[in-house]
């Protein structure tokens, strides 16, 4: 006897086959199998679906470990960096300090000479460069090092800028023991020339100040210089006597 079986369509809708108590429970069976495989196809597709979103998110967390890591060797770097430039920095201030001690021993050792060339220039002269005389009275320091650096400069240039000219001017002079208004003729810081009233004269520096001489001789040239530079001439040639000095070898007053 040949056995055929019948499809599962068959069977749910052939009721004579079977008996009511029969169909019960395989509806129930195969109503279960396909509520569970629904459940599995939807748990499938849910677990892709979170799968998918799991993967993004570890991306974006590798993402941002690959930026933080970047971030923290470019922060190292620049930790180098920065303790490179303190050190520079601090090389840098060691020098400075080196510089300023080096600055302050050289004014300090040049102060001397400064005083004896500021005692050397003329009254007006050194009228003018009276403040950064006295700015020097102080020992050199890192307090006044600036000050003191500016007052030296000073002195030197003026006196440079003077002993490259000539310069006319007026000053209270003494002579034979009087104290006369003079008008002076000063060629640098190797000699000038003064007229006091009807004395003229020649002015010498020295190792203690600018001596004045009555020079009866160079009366008529020492006129003709200072109306020239009134102005009350026309211009022409005067001469002088003129003897070159270094300050160190100063003119005696009767040569």
């Amino acid at each position: 006897m040949k056995q055929h079986l019948l499809p599962l369509a068959m069977l749910l809708s052939t009721p004579l086959l079977t008996s009511a108590q029969d169909t019960t429970p395989a509806e129930a069976m195969i109503a279960q199998w396909v509520q569970t495989e629904k459940l599995i196809t939807t748990e499938k597709l849910d677990w892709e679906k979170s799968s998918a979103q799991s993967q993004q998110l570890i991306d974006l967390y590798q993402k941002e470990l690959s930026l933080l890591d970047k971030e923290l060797n470019d922060t190292g770097k620049n930790v180098i960096n920065v303790d490179d430039e303190a050190e520079a920095l601090k090389q840098s201030i060691h020098s400075s300090e080196q510089a300023r001690l080096s600055a302050i021993g050289y004014l300090n050792q040049i102060k001397p000479r400064v005083f004896s060339l500021y005692k050397k220039l003329p009254d007006h002269l050194q009228k003018e460069l009276e403040e950064p005389y006295l700015a020097l009275g102080n020992e050199v320091t890192n307090s006044n090092l600036s000050d003191s650096l500016q007052a030296v400069i000073k002195i030197q240039q003026e006196t440079a800028r003077f002993n490259r000219s000539y310069t006319f001017g007026e000053q209270t002079i003494e002579l034979s023991g009087q104290k006369l208004h003079a008008k002076t003729l000063y060629l640098g810081l190797s000699c000038g020339f003064f007229q006091a009233g009807e004395t003229y004269g020649k002015i010498t520096p020295t190792e203690n100040g600018w001596v004045f001489t009555e020079q009866p001789s160079i009366k008529k040239e020492l006129k003709k210089a200072f109306a020239l530079e009134q102005k009350t001439i026309p211009s022409c040639f005067f001469e002088l006597p003129l003897q070159l000095n270094e300050l160190n070898q100063p003119v005696q007053p009767n040569q």
